[in-house]
């Protein structure tokens, strides 16, 4: 008790004499809408003993947050270590168990899980019921690359492309938990940060780089998709379908959506994610609609040759159910993982759910996934069974040009992905901005009024609660502390600048590829692999995985295995196909 009291008048103390943040510990909790902390009986000093720690052990401390013990100094006394690399000094009546620990001891075990929430669980911006997220998280998942998938099926057969699609949904699953794990563990709301927390500045360097590769191929991919949209309507009513008339359209929509990329932000165009869903379930009906009559009887199939030529032909379409060359199957393996890709947006969607609850968090999870994968076996099959073996890396090439109904999906469809380009743009330009020291001024260190700004309401402040009693309020807050800085805002001349040299660097690469097929498969099996897969559970497994359960484990082992053991032969593959024809001959 006499440790405990000394310790509170410390407290008091240092708070009095303004000393800096990493020395103040401050006490557990203040007085709604006041900066004065106050002692009061939410954190009680134990009865008993306190808690005994062993080297390595992570903990949670009062007032500051997560730390792992680094050294015994005397009974009930430790070194504990923070996420910026800090250091201090504390009694073992300020510290909790904070993560599972195989080693714990049955007492420890029976210590409530904590959970800290970044905003808090009661915060008014929490206004995503679970139809919400699931929304927001469809919405990123299924755009342009979903019309890829045919060929996917058309490569690997029925019975493999049904297998993997399944098992890449329930893989992106797992992934998508680990990062909600990880952020319930210390309060971090972006990829980047979760990532960065658990494995290191040089990590976080490399999330960066993969995120600004990602955005970058794909608005290369959708510029070449919008392009293969608009050609058959152009050639249509106006002029003959030719390689010039599809880079013509390249360089008009870029043109035209410059404009908007050269904005500090469009967050008001994100609107468009939920018209861009809902555009491409009208495609797949409009494509089952035309499909299922031409089950089992002869019909015209078209096909683009690389010089933008269209021909058609009468087939009787069939379809495998194992793959013709297991090269190719291996070729289209990305398309799968790329159908998934929405990792970096799972976290956002989290912060904004209301009553975030481990379990609520888990229903938006398996609802989205669930939807997913059984709304891509339906549009895969119906693809391929429409070309059979003609079947193109776009699919949509394969019916009439001049179908009034696809026509006008079409043209939806082409309008939605280009407003969605600056929407991948001005993310690659922050990637970049975040990267390239000659971009940014000096970092200035994020010095901020500590007293000022650590209580309840603040905005940069960390909820914590125990797990399952989220309703009951928060049980302590800290501020984080992480070893990071204020990133000033890009300047105007190097934000047009910037975007200019983005904008017509993917113009000329999107007018060289003559498919699709070439950009889906180079990001699926570089920075998706690494971001869906790679990066999720190697983080897990080093801040978590050691005191994890077994199957869970197991599970992100095998993930992270298996996700390397793809991205090898399908990154070689891609790189030897560079230049693939839109369609089959």
């Amino acid at each position: 008790f006499g440790s405990s009291f000394c310790h509170k008048l410390e407290q008091e103390f240092c708070i009095s004499i303004g000393r800096q943040f990493n020395d103040v510990v401050f006490p557990l909790n203040m007085k709604e809408n006041s900066t004065t902390p106050f002692l009061d009986e939410v954190w009680e000093i134990p009865a008993t003993a306190p808690l005994t720690f062993t080297v390595g052990d992570s903990v949670y401390v009062q007032g500051h947050g997560p730390a792992r013990i680094k050294g015994i100094c005397a009974k009930g006394q430790y070194d504990v270590e923070y996420p910026d690399g800090s250091y201090n000094h504390l009694s073992a009546t300020v510290l909790k168990p904070h993560l599972r620990d195989n080693t714990s001891s049955p007492r420890r075990r029976e210590q409530a899980r904590l959970d800290c929430l970044k905003p808090a669980a009661d915060d008014p911006t929490r206004k995503f019921q679970i139809v919400n997220a699931f929304l927001n998280l469809a919405c990123t998942m299924a755009g342009g690359g979903m019309l890829s998938l045919p060929y996917a099926f058309r490569a690997c057969g029925l019975v493999i492309g049904s297998m993997v699609l399944v098992v890449s949904g329930l893989a992106s699953g797992l992934t998508f938990d680990l990062l909600v794990s990880l952020s319930r563990a210390d309060g971090s709301n972006s990829y980047e940060d979760v990532v960065g927390s658990a494995l290191g500045t040089r990590f976080r360097k490399l999330t960066g780089l993969m995120l600004f590769a990602l955005t970058y191929m794909c608005s290369i991919a959708y510029l070449v998709l919008v392009a293969d949209l608009v050609s058959p309507v152009v050639g249509w009513c106006c002029f003959e379908v030719t390689r010039e008339l599809r880079n013509s359209v390249m360089i008009v929509v870029m043109l035209f959506v410059t404009p908007l990329c050269l904005q500090p932000s469009l967050s008001s165009l994100r609107i468009f994610n939920m018209v861009s869903l809902m555009t491409v379930v009208l495609v797949a009906v409009a494509v089952a609609y035309i499909t299922i009559p031409s089950l089992g009887v002869p019909h015209l199939v078209w096909t683009q040759s690389a010089d933008g030529q269209l021909k058609s032909q009468e087939i009787w379409a069939t379809m495998r159910w194992w793959p013709e060359d297991w090269v190719n199957a291996v070729y289209a393996l990305p398309l799968f993982a790329l159908a998934y890709m929405a990792h970096f947006n799972v976290l956002p969607a989290m912060a904004a759910l209301h009553r975030p609850t481990r379990w609520r968090s888990r229903q938006v999870v398996i609802i989205t996934l669930t939807f997913c994968i059984f709304f891509y076996a339906f549009f895969g099959v119906v693809g391929y069974a429409y070309a059979g073996d003609l079947t193109c890396g776009n699919t949509l090439l394969n019916f009439m040009p001049n179908s009034p109904l696809l026509t006008a999906m079409r043209a939806s469809l082409a309008f939605c992905l280009t407003i969605n380009l600056p929407l991948l743009i001005l993310p690659c330009r922050s990637a970049l901005h975040r990267l390239l020291p000659c971009l940014q001024s000096e970092l200035v260190p994020g010095v901020q009024d500590v007293l000022s700004c650590h209580s309840v309401n603040s905005v940069h402040s960390v909820h914590v609660y125990e797990r399952g009693a989220e309703d009951s309020g928060a049980c302590d807050f800290f501020l984080p502390k992480v070893a990071a800085a204020t990133l000033p805002e890009m300047s105007t001349a190097g934000r047009v600048a910037v975007t200019l040299v983005l904008v017509i660097t993917i113009t000329i690469l999107g007018c060289l590829l003559p498919s699709i097929l070439v950009v889906w498969t180079l990001a699926g099996s570089t920075t998706c692999f690494v971001i869906a897969f790679v990066l999720p559970t190697l983080a897990w497994l080093r801040a978590r995985g050691a005191a994890a359960k077994v199957l869970r484990r197991a599970a992100a082992w095998a993930t992270l295995v298996a996700a390397i053991a793809c991205m090898i032969p399908c990154t070689v593959l891609a790189a030897y196909r560079l230049d693939p024809d839109p369609c089959p001959n």
